[in-house]
């Protein structure tokens, strides 16, 4: 009878061993400047599915990120930061304002190009350009409303990827992050 028991208990235990996800998703996420600056650890990193945030992890000093564990699905991955933002400019205002009327230049694509939306409405114009040059000499603190039109974008934007996670995967994915309104990333973060 005890050796019956002993053989279901090993049994049981293969199965879920067995049955245990060993995938894992990792990188490293860097300020979009010409230096390709990491992030530190007032940095998270998120797997979405939908709205909800299933895993979370902070950055080492140097930036690197590491899931273990995945349960196998599709997820957005994406980061935030508490870090102060900062390099936000005239020259900022002036790419808007330009690049708004006569296209923007090459590299304002992408984060850089949201990170022009200040006022996060979808399109960078020269109401973006006002307020970086608002921000810029201190008559708004921040591109939230009531300090720019709905609906506002937040300090920091992170480049989004969709994961799919299978079973038994190792999976590296890096991101960069910009801060809102520092258009030509020249920002370096501290």
């Amino acid at each position: 009878m005890k050796s019956r028991l002993l053989l279901a208990i090993i049994f049981f235990g293969l199965l879920i061993t067995s049955l245990a996800q060993n995938n894992s998703l990792s990188g490293i996420v860097r300020y979009y400047n010409y230096w390709n600056t990491p992030m530190d650890d007032s940095t998270t990193v998120y797997l979405m599915q939908g709205s909800s945030a299933i895993y979370q992890t902070t950055v080492d000093i140097n930036g690197h990120y590491l899931f273990t564990g995945i349960q196998a699905g599709n997820y957005t991955l994406m980061a935030s930061s508490t870090k102060i933002t900062g390099s936000i400019n005239m020259v900022d205002a002036l790419i808007v304002m330009v690049g708004s009327s006569s296209g923007f230049p090459p590299y304002i694509t992408g984060i850089k190009l949201k990170a022009a939306d200040v006022n996060g409405n979808g399109f960078a114009n020269t109401v973006d350009a006002l307020a970086i040059s608002r921000f810029f000499v201190g008559q708004i603190s921040n591109f939230m409303p009531p300090n720019v039109p709905l609906p506002g974008n937040n300090k920091w934007i992170s480049e989004t990827f969709t994961i799919q996670i299978q079973a038994n995967s190792t999976y590296t994915q890096d991101l960069k992050m910009i801060c809102t309104g520092d258009v030509n990333g020249s920002f370096i973060p501290y």
